[in-house]
């Protein structure tokens, strides 16, 4: 499976409410968080991404509601290496 498809599996079971852990280093110290650029509809960019080894994979173009369980923050942490 390639880097990508493992951070969709992730981000699949991430979602889920699942255990996931991280496709680059194994831990569990998973975090997710967006950005807002649109505040009228909502719109913007998140990342779900690993605190151990700072690997992620970035979520572009989402909506970010109630659904989406996760912070909204004014920039992404600093130093993520996404797939």
């Amino acid at each position: 499976m390639k880097r990508y498809e493992k951070w969709l599996h992730t981000l699949s079971l991430y979602a889920g409410g699942k255990k996931a852990t991280c496709p680059v280093c194994g831990s569990e110290n998973l975090e997710h968080g967006y950005v807002i650029l649109n505040t009228q509809k909502r719109q913007g960019y998140g990342a779900l991404w690993c605190n151990n080894c700072k690997h992620g994979f970035h979520l572009s173009r989402v909506i970010v509601d109630d659904k989406n369980n996760g912070r909204v923050m004014s920039d992404l942490p600093t130093g993520l290496i996404f797939a």
